[in-house]
């Protein structure tokens, strides 16, 4: 009977944790789903970091990857069911990349270190 008590006691104080665990990534990470978009920020700074964009809708999508000093990093394009990967290169930990989608048109994603995992509803 004391045995039950101090199992069902680490299960309920334990338990806990596992729910609130916060996302976290290596590289930022875009998914492009039909209503809206998630995106994931790695917490750690590195110099090059990836940003993965995976295409979950049934539709091509068109983007552009802009600089916060409006560098582009040209037009890519994903189809439907895939992903594609780009490199970024980060000087501090300040500097933030736009994706802008064009087709279909939506909500400019921000990619800064350090965000908690979000979703960007359509327009």
């Amino acid at each position: 009977m004391v045995m039950r008590k101090i199992i069902i006691s680490f299960l309920f104080l334990f338990l806990p944790m596992g729910i609130y665990s916060k996302v976290q990534s290596d590289a930022f990470k875009v998914d492009i789903l039909e209503k809206k978009i998630k995106v994931t920020s790695p917490k750690s700074f590195k110099k090059n970091i990836s940003v993965i964009v995976t295409n979950e809708s049934l539709s091509k999508i068109v983007f552009k990857v802009i600089r916060d000093t409006g560098k582009s990093l040209g037009f890519h394009s994903v189809v439907p069911k895939s992903f594609k990967s780009i490199d970024l290169i980060f000087s501090d930990l300040s500097d933030e990349y736009y994706i802008i989608p064009f087709a279909p048109a939506s909500q400019r994603v921000i990619l800064k270190l350090g965000q908690e995992a979000y979703d960007i509803p359509s327009r």
